[in-house]
């Protein structure tokens, strides 16, 4: 299975720009990446507590939001870490919250990269 992109550029087209929704794109991507980040230190304290079920739906609420703004990857590796939680299994869970660590600040910066790269190509910018 190939890996996912950090940031599905044809999702967002779809779902945001073709639909005429592409102006809530900036503020929902910056949304998701300080709610992510908040999320990967609520999935290490749970985590740390042994919280297996809490960390399964963290990382459920994570993937889902993921999700909804393309960032694909992040979504993936969250499924993953659902699963593992709701299995148990301590070493899947770890290395699987050190990638979606990895993963999520990847995203974050793509996510910076994007945004600067809409704001260099938004036509309303020299109006306003």
């Amino acid at each position: 299975m190939p890996t996912p992109p950090l940031l599905d550029r044809p999702y967002l087209d779809t779902n945001y720009h073709a639909v005429g929704y592409g102006h809530l794109l900036p503020e929902l991507l910056q949304m998701f990446s300080g709610q992510a980040l908040l999320s990967l230190q609520t999935l290490q304290v749970l985590y740390h507590r042994g919280d297996f079920t809490g960390l399964a739906e963290e990382a459920h609420t994570l993937r889902g939001t993921a999700g909804s703004v393309g960032a694909a990857a992040a979504a993936e590796c969250a499924a993953q870490l659902e699963q593992a939680a709701h299995a148990h299994d301590i070493q899947q869970t770890v290395r699987l919250l050190d990638q979606l660590q990895q993963t999520v600040q990847d995203t974050c910066r793509a996510i910076t990269d994007e945004l600067q790269r809409m704001t260099a190509h938004d036509p309303l910018r020299d109006i306003i």
